[in-house]
């Protein structure tokens, strides 16, 4: 069966849809919430024309627990996944490349990738680059270089200028799950997504930019700190992604009830 494609699919009222059914799930207890913690923190610094503070030696540890607590949070530090077996050590180097970055890099959201695309591929290679995981497996060392998906995460939790390209995002979008892909060798799909994601918010312009949501606070109170539209993208086809998962898996249970009566 083949896929259908999300970005042309979805109609305004569905957008509209899909971004209020993942907002009203988000509580300063839900683990969604752990975004708007790492995202205000790291923004906080931004805003405040302090982004190399973020690595100081004052700041260093706060800064790579942020970030480390929002990628627990969202599924990498489970399963097979290289940060599983290591600390908050392991993402220094990128809390380091992220503290030395300009202010340009920041500014990046959906609404300018036609002239931003080229500064968020820097971006992406090399927080990619900036993390190199020995992953142990049976006993032998084994070198696992960053994933698309983890690369992807940091980007939208630091500088929300991506959406994260998990399962249900891919799902969602239509096309195939990147899983445990290598974040160099998926680099040409990603780009192809990044201008089909531009040309989705141009489709929907007046949704996304009439769309102000702010992030949570950790009292749970609403900060000044607006969502961006990166995130209203991850948000509604995470979403989207989510239902079909659920449905697929209900069909299947279905299915193998039918074969087990038989």
């Amino acid at each position: 069966m083949k896929k259908e494609n999300g970005f042309d699919s979805l109609t305004g009222d569905q957008v509209e849809e899909l971004i209020v059914t993942y907002q009203k799930k988000i509580s300063n207890i839900h683990r969604y919430a752990s975004f708007d913690y790492c995202y205000n923190y790291f923004q906080f610094f931004r805003k405040n024309n302090a982004i190399s503070q973020i690595g100081t030696k004052e700041n260093l540890e706060l800064s790579v627990l942020q970030l480390s607590y929002y990628l627990a949070s969202w599924g990498m530090f489970r399963g097979s996944t290289a940060l599983l077996r290591h600390s908050s050590h392991a993402l220094i180097p990128v809390v380091k490349f992220i503290a030395g970055t300009s202010e340009k890099y920041w500014d990046i959201d959906i609404d300018n990738y036609d002239s931003g695309v080229n500064d968020l591929g820097y971006l992406y290679r090399e927080i990619g680059r900036s993390i190199d995981i020995r992953l142990i497996k049976e006993g032998k060392g084994k070198v696992q270089e960053a994933t698309t998906v983890l690369v992807t995460k940091i980007l939208l939790g630091v500088f929300g200028n991506t959406p994260a390209m998990d399962e249900f995002f891919m799902k969602g979008i239509g096309k195939s799950n990147f899983a445990n892909s290598n974040y160099l060798e998926s680099f040409d799909k990603v780009i192809v997504i990044w201008n089909d994601i531009s040309g989705f918010y141009k489709k929907h312009k007046q949704i996304f930019d009439n769309k102000t949501i702010p992030s949570l606070q950790f009292d749970g109170k609403s900060s000044t700190i607006i969502y961006p539209k990166a995130k209203l993208i991850d948000m509604l086809f995470f979403e989207r992604g989510n239902v079909i998962i659920r449905e697929e898996k209900r069909t299947k249970e279905e299915k193998q009830k039918i074969v087990s009566i038989g």
